[in-house]
């Protein structure tokens, strides 16, 4: 079992962008299936506009014909929705995590209004006191006790 400032940790490895090596922030996706921060790659269509062919800054894949004549903008490009939905994940888990480690921080159920938190449900997106747990875990849902969320 994992707990919450691990799985944190590999979400934000899974999250990062190669051209600025930070989370990532408006992501946007190529046709290649490689994804960017929109800041980034206006940045990288900015500086390599010129003369030169532009492509994916990892695979070199060219860019859509649309995206290169300026008819289409960079915030219309998509975005993989799978690494959209592991972004809000990443989101929620930093925001349950305690930034002063002197404070304890009580998490508290989201099921059972007064309990305390001790599991967290990664298919629910959801911290649930230990009787939610077992009973998301008798529906087959993949919960993890994470030491009373002490980080």
């Amino acid at each position: 079992m994992s707990t919450i400032k691990e799985r944190e940790l590999e979400l934000e490895k899974e999250l990062e962008c190669s051209l600025c090596k930070d989370v990532y922030k408006e992501p946007k996706t190529f046709e290649c299936l490689h994804s960017f921060c929109l800041e980034c790659l206006g940045i990288y269509v900015e500086r390599n506009h010129s003369n030169v062919e532009l492509t994916c800054p990892i695979c070199r894949t060219p860019l859509p014909q649309q995206l290169k004549q300026k008819q289409q903008q960079l915030s219309d490009l998509p975005t993989d929705s799978f690494l959209l939905d592991t972004l809000n994940t990443y989101n929620s888990l930093k925001n349950a995590t305690p930034q002063h480690k002197n404070k304890k921080q009580k998490l508290m159920c989201s099921e059972e209004e007064g309990n305390e938190a001790t599991y967290y449900c990664w298919d629910c997106d959801e911290f649930l006191c230990e009787v939610c747990a077992n009973a998301h875990k008798s529906r087959g849902r993949n919960s993890s006790q994470s030491d009373k969320f002490h980080f």
